[in-house]
Parts: C-alpha cells; structure tokens; sequence
C-alpha cells in the first residue's frame, strides 16, 4: 500500500477489517457488472458474455483486481467467513441463472448451469493472473484471447440444421 504503520492503521482498525472492506468492494463490483448486463443486453448468452467480460476487464485494469475468495483464510470471525462465503455463492447463483435464461431462450446450449457458472467464476477470478503467463494480454483483448474460446466452445448456442 505504500502507507506507513500509522496511516494503515488510522484508516483500519486491523486487518481483517481490510480484508472484509476488500470483500464489500468485490461484491458490489460484481453486482454492478451483473446488474448492467441486465440491463443493457437482451438475451442470456448476451447478459453472460457482458458480465464476464466486464469483470474480466476489471480484473486487468488499473483499478482491478478483484479479492480472491482465497482470502477468505485472512478474515478470522467465523461470521464474516460465512457472510463472504454466502455472498459468493449467492452472486454465482445468479450469474447461472443468466446462463439458465440463456438455455430457456436458446441462445445457449443446454448444459450443466451449476457448473458453468463456477467456470465463469473460476474465469474471472483466474483472469487476475494473466499477465504473469500471457504477456500481451491486456484489459482490451482479454476477450478474445481468454473469454472467447469457452464462451464459443462450452456456451455457444447449437448449430441450426
């Protein structure tokens, strides 16, 4: 943080309470990519291709990334590790009930919605690493290098014969 002892701790009062403030700022982010995908695009494969692009953008932008779930391990009240595990699987919930619109208006195929919204999750959280391994990747063409082989080849819509 670049932040002496003192100032840290003017501003926290420990650094769980951090580690829990880092965790509102991911959720409301998510929620906010959630809520302008359903907003702004019509159909499932629309809304889940926004969203996961959005956060995955976020992920690599000056202002990303997101908190792992993984740190979940520094908060050390039971309540607040229950609260953040809620809350994740809450937000996964309701990205896979894009996914499951998705399959209702055919604009994806039918699959496993439970495990497709895990796998949207495990992109975007993954997409924090990418420049350690994929040196040109960039918040503008995450997509395409990242995103678009699972959207196209697990999500896309069935062909018409």
């Amino acid at each position: 943080l670049n932040v002496t002892k003192g100032s840290f701790y003017h501003h926290n009062d420990n650094k769980e309470d951090l580690v829990w403030s880092c965790f509102e700022r991911t959720f409301e982010i998510i929620r906010a990519a959630l809520a302008f995908s359903d907003r702004n695009f019509g159909n499932g494969w629309e809304r889940a291709c926004a969203s996961t692009r959005a956060l995955s953008r976020f992920q690599l932008s000056a202002e990303g990334p997101l908190l792992r779930l993984g740190a979940i391990s520094a908060l050390v009240d039971p309540a607040r590790r229950a609260e953040v595990s809620r809350t994740m699987n809450r937000l996964t919930t309701r990205q896979t009930g894009v996914v499951v619109d998705g399959m209702i208006d055919g604009s994806i195929r039918t699959i496993d919605q439970a495990i497709a919204g895990h796998i949207g999750t495990g992109l975007i959280s993954g997409a924090a690493g990418l420049k350690h391994w994929v040196g040109e990747i960039t918040e503008h063409n995450v997509a395409e290098l990242y995103l678009r082989p699972m959207f196209i080849g697990i999500l896309c819509p069935p062909a018409r014969g």
